[in-house]
């Protein structure tokens, strides 16, 4: 005798359930995918900020009082020097390959091809120097440099008879030494492609601020929301003496205002007190002014 069997299907409403929870976790995937792919190109983009800034570091320093070679032979003076730069307050610097000139990281040795790799899906390459901006900013108080007085009692002496401090301080006179800390920041400023996003990728790269233009600095800083309406520029700004980003402590080593004047308070003194006169501003009648630099 045959047996008749049931014969068993797939119902549509279990169908449709199989077809939601199949989009359900493939929308999960891709929003995993695109928040660690956010997360591993802001990574990218950290570690391409802290190689320029250890490129900008070395450039200050072999060109803050002379410019040198790459064998260390003296040059000119340094591009930041006050005798060069004069009373400008930025100093922009290239990362453009064959580019001969001494404000490109290329020509003074400071990036190479093998080193450098800008390309990063957040970053607008197709801009100038593929998105990445470079400038030194000029720390300045209404336009002045922050300087210390140092009063020369030998400058008010003569013979037996000295007038020294008491003359200064009835008639008002103006100390005959003064020295000056040229502080420069460092800056890089990065174009960055997906504005909507540009808030998280300042949180996950760490950046200073969000600008508008990438000459300026956080001074002039975006606060508006962010569209995709006007390119953005996250902006990182450091003083030179920090060379990593990790440095987070208000202790005087690390700070290059405090170790220029603690070398002010003690050079200039000593330098007063030998009769040494002050003459390395190139650009200034007052001979008298003393620019400290390479402090950071």
């Amino acid at each position: 005798m045959k047996s008749l069997g049931k014969s068993y299907g797939i119902t549509l409403s279990e169908t449709l359930l199989v077809l939601a929870l199949s989009v359900a976790l493939f929308s999960m995937g891709v929003r995993a995918y695109n928040q660690w792919k956010l997360y591993t190109d802001s990574a990218a983009l950290s570690a391409n900020v802290e190689q320029l800034f250890q490129a900008m570091r070395n450039y200050y320093i072999s060109n803050c009082r002379k410019h040198y070679d790459s064998s260390g032979n003296v040059v000119s003076q340094g591009y930041l020097d006050p005798a060069v730069v004069g009373d400008g307050t930025t100093l922009s610097l290239t990362i453009n390959v064959g580019l001969t000139v001494n404000t490109d990281l290329y020509s003074v040795g400071l990036l190479d091809t093998n080193s450098w790799h800008p390309l990063n899906p957040l970053v607008n390459n197709n801009g100038t120097d593929n998105g990445y901006y470079l400038q030194f900013n000029r720390a300045q108080i209404s336009n002045v440099d922050p300087s210390m007085k140092v009063f020369d009692y030998n400058q008010y002496c003569s013979g037996s008879s000295c007038s020294g401090l008491s003359s200064l301080s009835n008639a008002g006179e103006t100390p005959p030494l003064q020295s000056k800390t040229l502080v420069w920041m460092a800056q890089v400023s990065v174009e960055i492609t997906k504005t909507a996003n540009a808030r998280a990728i300042q949180a996950l790269t760490n950046a200073d601020c969000i600008t508008t233009d990438e000459t300026k600095t956080c001074a002039d800083a975006y606060t508006g929301t962010t569209s995709s309406a006007i390119p953005y520029y996250l902006v990182w700004q450091r003083p030179v003496s920090m060379l990593l980003q990790t440095i987070n402590t208000n202790l005087w080593p690390s700070l290059a205002t405090v170790k220029q004047f603690n070398m002010q308070y003690t050079n200039d003194g000593m330098a007063s007190l030998s009769g040494v006169s002050f003459s390395d501003d190139a650009t200034s009648s007052n001979n008298h002014i003393e620019y400290y630099l390479c402090g950071g």
